[in-house]
């Protein structure tokens, strides 16, 4: 899988730069990562040089290490929808008892 599949996989909005027809984009590019050969790709002010779409899945995953959405009421369909984390505690303790 390629890059751009990865960052579409998590959801992850993501710039092209033609740093091929820009200097200035290829400028900032060599400046973050102290390479000028391979285009890069940056993550959350993380540089990675010349790497493949499963590198940035790697990194994806270890920066994302889960998807959190859903609750007690809601879980079944967060799962579906590829929530590897759900908040249960209502369903297994109860309700809570503000006082």
């Amino acid at each position: 899988m390629g890059v751009r599949a990865i960052m579409k996989k998590y959801g992850l909005e993501y710039e092209d730069r033609d740093i091929i027809n820009h200097a200035d984009q290829y400028a900032e590019m060599v400046e973050k990562s102290g390479q000028p050969l391979s285009p890069c790709v940056e993550i959350d002010g993380h540089m990675l040089a010349d790497v493949s779409g499963d590198e940035v899945e790697d990194h994806t995953g270890a920066v994302f290490p889960g998807l959190s959405m859903g609750m007690s009421s809601d879980f079944e369909v967060a799962i579906e929808e590829g929530a590897t984390i759900v908040r249960v505690g209502s369903a297994i303790f109860g309700t809570r008892n503000y006082l």
